[in-house]
Order: C-alpha cells, then sequence, then structure tokens
C-alpha cells in the first residue's frame, strides 16, 4: 500500500496532469503520516488493541489508497497523508503482540522476521503491479490491494481475542510517548540511532540508481540491479542479524557493529569511480544493504528491553515516529548537500559520519531502560 502509487507513477502520473517525478511529494506525505500515526497510536492501542487498531489503520489505507481514481492530485496526496497514517499503529501493535508472547531472548529473531516482511511486500509490488496496470490499468492495479488490503483485515479478526486488551482511561494516559523517551537515556539514544539510519536508508534507496548512472556511468540495467542488490541484502540480514543476537551477540553491541560496518560501506560507496568493476560495485551495495537495510529487526527488540508490558506500544510508537521522520528528512537533506557541493561523495562522507556517531551513541547507552 504504502509503495502502491509510487510503483504505478508512470501509468497514473498522465491522468493526474502532473510529472512522475511529482510522486515524490506523494511518498513524503506518505511518511509523514506515518511518523503522525504511529506517534498517536499508543493511546489508541492500549484501548482498543493492537488488532483492532490494526484493522482500522488497514480498512482506512484501503479506502484512501482510491484517492487517485477521482482525478486530482491535491486529492491524491491528502490521500497518501492518510495512507500513511493508517500504516501508523502497525509496528508499535505489532512489536506489543510479539513482545507478550516471546521471551526476552527469543525477540530479536522473531522481532527480525517481522521486519522482513516489508520488502518482501514492497518486492511482490513492484513485480505484480506494473503487470496489472499495463494489462487492465492503473485503476485496476490499485483496487487489487484495496481488495487484499479488506480481506486481512477481516482475516485477522479470530486474533483478537487472543491478543487485545482493555483498560481504563486512567491506565491509559498514564504515560505520555514522548516524555517515556525523552526520560529514558537508552531510549533517546537508540531513537537517534533509528532516526540517522532510516534517513541514510532512504537516501540510498532514492540515490544510488541516479548516482551509478550519472557519476559511476554504469549502463541504467546495471545500475537498477545495483539497488535489487541492496534490498535483498537488507532483507538477508535482518534474519542473519536477530539469529545472531538471538544465540551469540547482544543486540547493544551488534548495533554498534552494523554502524561501523555501515560507515565502512558508504565510505566506499563515497570511493567509487568509473575505474571500478560492477563487482566491487556489488559488494559494496550488498554491504549497505546489511548495514543500514538491515538493521530493523534488533532495534525493535533492543527499545522493548526493560520497557513495562504497559508502556511497550508508547516506546516504540514513539521511536518508530522518529524512526520514519528519518524517510521525510534524510533525502531532503541529502539533496540539499549534493546541490550545494555539487558532490555525491561529499554526501555519503556526511552520512558515514553521522552514522559512525550514532552507533557510539548506542554503544555508551545504559544496558538498562532506567528513567533518568
Amino acid at each position: 500500500m504504502l509503495f502502491a502509487v509510487v510503483v504505478l507513477a508512470p501509468e497514473l502520473a498522465p491522468d493526474l496532469g502532473i510529472e512522475p517525478t511529482q510522486i515524490g511529494f506523494y511518498s513524503a506525505l506518505v511518511w509523514v503520516g506515518a511518523s503522525t500515526g504511529s506517534l498517536f497510536s499508543p493511546g489508541p492501542i492500549r484501548r482498543f488493541g493492537a488488532v483492532r487498531m490494526s484493522q482500522l489503520g488497514l480498512a482506512l489505507s484501503s479506502i484512501v489508497l482510491l484517492a487517485p481514481l477521482i482525478g486530482s492530485w491535491w486529492v491524491t496526496l491528502l490521500g497518501g497523508l492518510l495512507v500513511g497514517f493508517g500504516y501508523g499503529p502497525f509496528t508499535p501493535g505489532s512489536t506489543q503482540i510479539l513482545t507478550n508472547v516471546t521471551q526476552e531472548h527469543e525477540r530479536p529473531l522473531v522481532l527480525a522476521i517481522k521486519q522482513a516482511a516489508a520488502p518482501i511486500g514492497v518486492m511482490l509490488g513492484g513485480a505484480l503491479l506494473p503487470s496489472i496496470a499495463l494489462k487492465w490499468g492503473w485503476q485496476a492495479a490499485l483496487l487489487c490491494v484495496t481488495a487484499f488490503g479488506f480481506l486481512f483485515a477481516f482475516a485477522v479478526q479470530p486474533l483478537r481475542k487472543f491478543t487485545d486488551e482493555r483498560r481504563t482511561e486512567e491506565e491509559q494516559s498514564r504515560t505520555f510517548a514522548l516524555a517515556l523517551v525523552f526520560s529514558n537515556s537508552r531510549l533517546r539514544n537508540l531513537t537517534v540511532f533509528s532516526f540517522v539510519f532510516s534517513a541514510s536508508q532512504m537516501c540510498v534507496f532514492t540515490f544510488l540508481v541516479i548516482d551509478m548512472v550519472e557519476r559511476i556511468g554504469l549502463e541504467y540495467r546495471l545500475a537498477g540491479f545495483s539497488l535489487a542488490i541492496v534490498q535483498v541484502g537488507g532483507f538477508v540480514s535482518r534474519l542473519v542479524w536477530g539469529y545472531l543476537s538471538e544465540r551469540w551477540i547482544p543486540g547493544r553491541i551488534l548495533l554498534v557493529a552494523i554502524s561501523i560496518m555501515g560507515s565502512i560501506s558508504l565510505i566506499g560507496l563515497a570511493s567509487t569511480d568509473e575505474r571500478w568493476s560492477f563487482v566491487a560495485i556489488g559488494f559494496i551495495c550488498a554491504l549497505l544493504g546489511m548495514t543500514i537495510a538491515g538493521w530493523n529487526g534488533i532495534f525493535l527488540a533492543e527499545v522493548v528491553k526493560g520497557i513495562p508490558k504497559e508502556q511497550l506500544a508508547s516506546a516504540v510508537g514513539t521511536a518508530v515516529c522518529f524512526l520514519y521522520s528519518g524517510l521525510v528528512v534524510g533525502p531532503a537533506l541529502f539533496s540539499a548537500v549534493v546541490y550545494l557541493t555539487d558532490s555525491y561523495p561529499s554526501a555519503y562522507m556526511g552520512l558515514a559520519a553521522v552514522v559512525g556517531f550514532s552507533g557510539l551513541l548506542v554503544g555508551g547507552a545504559r544496558s538498562k531502560g532506567d528513567i533518568e
């Protein structure tokens, strides 16, 4: 749902009277909506339950995803904002459900598997939606996504009796999400880490193909394949990091290692030029995927450590709010640096510096989630 309109941009943009590149505004509003929805979701999750809020979010996103059918670009932008808002409760809600039914040592792998589902959805959308659009029109493609959205909203109904809990108004208002995170040094550092890594992740996803074509001189097909390598690296590494964290390496130490390798991979990307072989470039892309695109599950497992059960949704909701904010802010800042310096390598080096710094913050964080 989050990427359906973006994937269909070449087909639907002419009908909306815009250039396909303007879809970037839609994508930004999706993440603004997701950030806002995540921040304000903990209270409703505690009141109505994680599954119920996920159902409502899925229904909302399913409806407003059809906004382009009206034929107005401004209505489509509003639809993008609401699609993201509907997505807001998903990560806090699903993380709370899985945390409640797992032991602490199991959570890194379980949450990593959950996070690995996201790139699968993106890959399926990228593979199927264009074909549907070419055969039956982009309207049919959006209707298919909406239909499946409602289907799964109904399909999870039986899970409510096993997962959703009711709480009183007094319990719901006990902890405000932002206050919880900012009063906890460990959560603050993890939140900064997520903002930096999500910003870096989106910068690479957004600009890698353009950079490979314009600066390195790669053929367009190979440049696209470079991004695919990053995506595959992110999918595989989410499972690998989760397994390592469950069995051998503490999650906090693993996040520090990921930040170090992420900095190295960004420095390597900044060093590439037209003399590099595609094998060498592919290696850098794989390392990028394993680091800046593979950290999500371990991050969530660290966020929930030591957090009381009634505060889980608040902690995750706020942390994920800043994570989504990085997806919006990162590409804008990256573009500004490239514009001012006329240099992609300079922008990559800046990312490498902040990625390394965020790892130092996590490494220096207290192992217990004590409230200051």
